[in-house]
């Protein structure tokens, strides 16, 4: 994938030293960090191959046995509109696959339209895996109004 002038971006596995980044850049677009530092295994960066220190998106994964929560889908202004959003997600659904998930679900409060674009159905709340209940994102850091999103991978 390619940045806004064409610069090559990559995705991987967050770094230690890149969380206060992805933390920043959360808080910057008003996505709760409740429950993210649990998750650092499965959080994920793009990064611009051209300034390789700075995180210009990011999106996690919480694994709750084979339910996956996609959550802090993010990128920064100056890299909207050039697919990056698109290619987190993909990711994110694909290390989703990897790790045994049959499922991916969200919740969301301004991003049903895109999710919706990329195979995820609203659902009722209680629709969405139970084992998900648990979650930071069920029980305090997402509200009630929030959309629920479901994937099946099967």
């Amino acid at each position: 994938m390619t940045g806004s002038e064409g610069t090559p971006l990559e995705i991987r596995v967050c770094a230690a030293s890149e969380r206060h980044d992805v933390e920043a850049l959360l808080a910057s677009c008003g996505l709760p960090l409740a429950g993210l530092a649990d998750h650092w295994r499965t959080t994920f960066v793009a990064l611009d191959r051209a300034n390789p220190k700075a995180v210009v998106g990011s999106v996690a994964l919480e694994m709750h046995g084979t339910a996956a929560l996609l959550r802090s889908l993010a990128t920064r202004a100056d890299h909207r509109g050039i697919g990056l959003g698109n290619a987190l997600s993909a990711f994110a659904i694909e290390r989703a696959r990897d790790l045994g998930a049959t499922s991916v679900s969200l919740l969301t409060t301004t991003a049903e339209p895109f999710f919706a674009a990329r195979g995820f159905q609203t659902v009722p709340r209680d629709v969405l895996p139970a084992a998900l209940q648990t979650s930071a994102e069920f029980r305090w850091a997402c509200p009630a109004s929030a959309s629920a999103m479901l994937r099946s991978l099967s």
